[in-house]
């Protein structure tokens, strides 16, 4: 549907149509279910369409409505000081969540853009009604502009802001809450890297917690030849709410190298650098200041 919204496969069923000013696509999904679940209703709905303003400028709509009733959240309680032993404290609600998004891509040679302003809103029913009900209100802003310098190298400058929220014993939840995503917006904190896989990653959502995100990028990508290809980025990488009056994640660094053996097979080299800041060292084990880190990874990609 989108990147920052859903971009994992689930089942479902969709219908696809054209005209001469625009192309859209309905559809229904079902989210998963298995004997383990206790959801009574899990349903996905979505509305998307696109269109051009102009031969260089496209704008896109989507919507998507979800659905899942008598989920269960568990609440952990120690019932001893034993580490080890809890009770299972359940609480089943009633989820309505919708999100409505616009586009913009610019495609002017030698400018490439796109721009996205998503809205999330919605409500969370508890069928206790001892516990308060959430009011779901979330914004997440994408910009992303390039230059082709010349057939070789592309400049361009990223910024993105998804907001969160301060104050987690409300009724509003203002934290921007993805479906199912992998973002890319950095190596180091989220999965956006060789070794994510291995879950060498905090987040595969364009947020930390519900604090939210600001991520600014310079980035550059040079292609050598038909076999050789390089990427650089300088990011800045803050939250959008505070965690103990600090928000700032720190200064990344990534460099990615790739070799083209053919279409299917690809060697890639990668390397990040994060210089961490306030809010990174509250995020440490053992609660001193965070070191600088760096990771390095080599891979072969198969394609097919």
């Amino acid at each position: 549907m989108n990147h920052w919204v859903w971009t994992e496969t689930a089942a479902g069923l969709t219908y696809h149509g054209k005209s001469p000013s625009c192309k859209w696509m309905i559809g229904w999904y079902r989210g998963d279910e298995n004997t383990k679940s206790n959801s009574t209703d899990n349903n996905y709905f979505v509305l998307k369409a696109s269109g051009p303003l102009s031969p260089e400028l496209e704008l896109g709509l989507f919507m998507v409505y979800e659905h899942a009733g008598a989920e269960e959240t568990s609440v952990y309680e120690p019932k001893s000081l034993t580490p080890t032993e809890f009770e299972i404290d359940k609480d089943k609600y009633d989820r309505k969540i919708y999100y409505l998004g616009t586009t913009l891509a610019l495609d002017s040679q030698p400018f490439t853009g796109k721009f996205e302003i998503i809205y999330q809103g919605g409500d969370i029913s508890f069928i206790d009604d001892d516990i308060d009900d959430l009011e779901r209100g979330a914004m997440l802003i994408h910009m992303d502009m390039g230059f082709q310098v010349n057939q070789q190298l592309k400049v361009g400058v990223n910024s993105l802001y998804v907001s969160g929220d301060d104050n987690p014993n409300d009724q509003d939840a203002n934290n921007f809450d993805a479906i199912d995503v992998d973002v890319k917006v950095g190596m180091m904190l989220f999965k956006n890297h060789l070794v994510s896989s291995c879950d060498r990653f905090v987040s595969d959502a364009p947020y930390i917690l519900d604090k939210g995100l600001m991520h600014h990028a310079l980035t550059a990508d040079y292609k050598l030849n038909k076999k050789h290809s390089f990427f650089t980025a300088i990011r800045r990488l803050a939250l959008t709410k505070d965690i103990a009056d600090e928000s700032d994640l720190g200064m990344e660094l990534d460099f990615k190298y790739a070799y083209k053996f053919n279409k299917y097979v690809k060697l890639r080299l990668e390397s990040a650098c994060l210089l961490p800041g306030g809010a990174s060292d509250l995020m440490t084990a053992d609660g001193q200041d965070a070191d600088t880190n760096v990771t390095v990874a080599a891979g072969i990609q198969f394609k097919f």
